[in-house]
């Protein structure tokens, strides 16, 4: 199994995100898709304002 991370910043509009994991998820790496989890919006202080959150999907694939 093989994990990949993807970390978007809640003004990102889904669109944009669906479409990022979907390249990767058609790509020739992915095999077979184990799972698909995403996090709640956290805030990174030391990298965003304070009005700024980020979300990260994780897939786990073969």
């Amino acid at each position: 199994m093989k994990v990949k991370h993807f970390k978007f910043q809640d003004s990102i509009p889904f669109s944009e995100i669906e479409m990022q994991i979907n390249a990767f998820l058609n790509s020739t790496q992915v095999k077979e898709v184990i799972d698909i989890k995403f996090n709640v919006s956290v805030r990174h202080s030391d990298r965003y304002t304070a009005d700024e959150t980020e979300t990260t999907y994780l897939i786990i694939y073969k």
